[in-house]
């Protein structure tokens, strides 16, 4: 772990309990640190430090601009919210909604008329295209 700046205190001891283990850190340095070195000892389940979290994302894209903006995927993710997340305007547009292999294509007046409102997947990828 690298880190640049000062360092208030230079020996650093934490002890808990993690996933019904003891983990204990310590982190020495000598006065400002350029590479900081940490220890642990003890069993430690998932290190928060090392391990990065990851975040299902959908990608919405507006067609007449050119803008994309990925969102986090939440369970049972709908269109119209991934749209209002994203910050993109659907009045009166048409998608385009690549899952995997699957391409699917609709507008407000299908879904309105009662064409169910698509349920997005992780990785999805949302088309906002003008209506025709």
């Amino acid at each position: 772990m690298k880190t640049t700046g000062k360092v208030l205190t230079k020996t650093v001891t934490t002890a808990g309990s993690v996933a019904g283990k003891t983990a204990v850190a310590t982190v020495k340095t000598g006065g400002k640190v350029a590479g900081t070195a940490l220890t642990t000892t003890g069993s430690v389940a998932k290190s928060v430090a090392t391990s990065a979290v990851q975040t299902a994302m959908v990608t919405v894209k507006d067609a007449a601009t050119g803008v994309a903006k990925q969102i986090p995927w939440t369970e049972g993710m709908k269109l119209y919210a991934a749209s209002k997340t994203a910050e993109f305007s659907t009045y009166l547009k048409a998608f385009e909604i690549v899952s995997g292999a699957k391409t699917i294509r609709t507008d407000w007046k299908k879904i309105k008329a009662g064409a169910p409102e698509p349920v997005l997947k992780p990785g999805d990828i949302v088309t906002i295209r003008p209506a025709r």
